[in-house]
């Protein structure tokens, strides 16, 4: 993790773009993937699950699976749903999994804001 902590570094002085910073990300998750064979498993070892998501009539990705990337290397159950995803379909998977939290995408595009608040509304319920 002391790679992170300096592209990060590296990151807020401005010498890294987000680009190098999602690389970066995906070569930790891979390390990480790779070493988890020799890694004793644990149920306590599992900090929660997480749902991400990016809402449908949105395509961007990349914010979110450097987010997933992260919290993934940070002891989290990771489930990516993608991108253009419909708000029921992250509240079925929320009640499949018990997840502990969601994290669904949303750009600033006018066309997308207006659907914000059903989606908010609908996630909600999934832990009413």
């Amino acid at each position: 993790m002391d790679g992170m902590d300096e592209v990060g570094r590296l990151f807020n002085n401005n010498d890294l773009i987000v680009a190098e910073v999602l690389q970066s990300a995906e070569v930790m998750k891979a390390s990480v993937s790779y070493l988890e064979q020799f890694m004793e498993k644990s149920d306590a070892s599992q900090k929660g699950t997480v749902i991400m998501a990016t809402v449908k009539g949105d395509v961007h990705d990349i914010g979110k699976n450097l987010v997933g990337i992260i919290i993934g290397n940070n002891g989290y159950n990771v489930i990516d749903l993608g991108t253009n995803t419909p708000a029921e379909k992250i509240r079925e998977v929320i009640i499949e999994h018990k997840a502990d939290f969601c994290w669904h995408v949303r750009t600033l595009l006018v066309k997308i804001c207006y659907g914000n608040g059903k989606y908010s509304r609908s996630i909600k319920r999934s832990w009413d």
